[in-house]
């Protein structure tokens, strides 16, 4: 069973530990908080374990495992600090300070090894052109942008600087994660986009081997061979035939089969031999 598996299996046990937990504190409201201490405990476990699983789906490809094992930690602190807010007795006169600096803590290193991960998902994304390429390099820098921010204003940064009203702050927060779903959502897509395009213009063109009739230079006997090598069928000489496809020179799409004056990719004028 890989890394993946098991962490999917132990997520959904713990997704049912939270859902009976959550249904004992509303059957029997005589238990108090213990069920709903078991609910937050296990949604918490359920969290880390997805963040995990994210994580090893890079690892198992063997990129960036650095960065991937530190996500993994990050996950693993969050959840431990989610379970010392619930489960510690805050008995301080300062407690409310104490939960607050822990409740930041876990934030923290919650959505740092969030971006992480989807920077390390993004980067398994091969990029099928330069529109691709170009869509995951900003939607990686949105999220740090966005990851950045929300730390400089989780920790109060903003309240010493000169920077503007809190309305403002918000509305540079909104944008950047508006930002970054998109950029998430769009950049698989775009890829997607690029791939079928490019199968279209495959499809469009010449197959990859065909039969020609040619003439054996050596021994001239007629016979039928397929593009690239292959042997007289009398003599056995080795001969190589290539076909050389029409493209459109400004996008490179396949012209062949196609009797248009314009190219239907870009639209970019065809100069037809007379």
């Amino acid at each position: 069973m890989s890394m993946r598996a098991r962490f999917l299996w132990v997520f959904i046990i713990a997704l049912a530990v939270a859902a009976l937990s959550a249904t004992s504190a509303l059957a029997m409201p005589n238990l108090g908080n213990l069920s709903w201490d078991i609910f937050g405990s296990s949604l918490s476990f359920a969290g880390y374990l997805f963040g995990t699983m994210l994580s090893a789906i890079v690892l198992e490809r063997g990129r960036f495992r650095v960065l991937m094992l530190g996500s993994i930690a990050g996950f693993g602190v969050a959840c431990l600090l989610a379970w010392v807010m619930i489960w510690y007795p805050f008995s301080y006169s300062n407690a409310w300070e104490i939960q607050e600096f822990i409740g930041k803590l876990l934030i923290t290193f919650s959505l740092v090894s969030a971006v992480m991960t989807l920077i390390g998902l993004l980067r398994l994304i091969k990029p099928a052109g330069s529109i691709v390429r170009y869509a995951r390099v900003i939607t990686e820098s949105l999220s740090g942008a966005f990851c950045v921010f929300s730390l400089l204003m989780l920790w109060e940064v903003f309240d010493s600087w000169l920077f503007g009203p809190s309305e403002f702050e918000m509305r540079i927060w909104s944008g950047l994660l508006i930002l970054s779903i998109t950029g998430l959502l769009g950049t698989p897509a775009l890829r997607a986009v690029e791939i079928a395009r490019r199968k279209d213009a495959a499809e469009s063109g010449l197959p990859m081997r065909i039969k020609i009739g040619i003439t054996c230079p050596r021994c001239e006997h007629q016979q039928s061979i397929a593009t690239g090598g292959a042997a007289c069928t009398k003599c056995g000489l080795m001969i190589n035939v290539h076909i050389e496809e029409p493209q459109c020179p400004g996008c490179g799409y396949s012209l062949a089969k196609l009797d248009a004056d314009t190219c239907p990719e870009c639209g970019a004028g065809i100069d037809r031999p007379e």
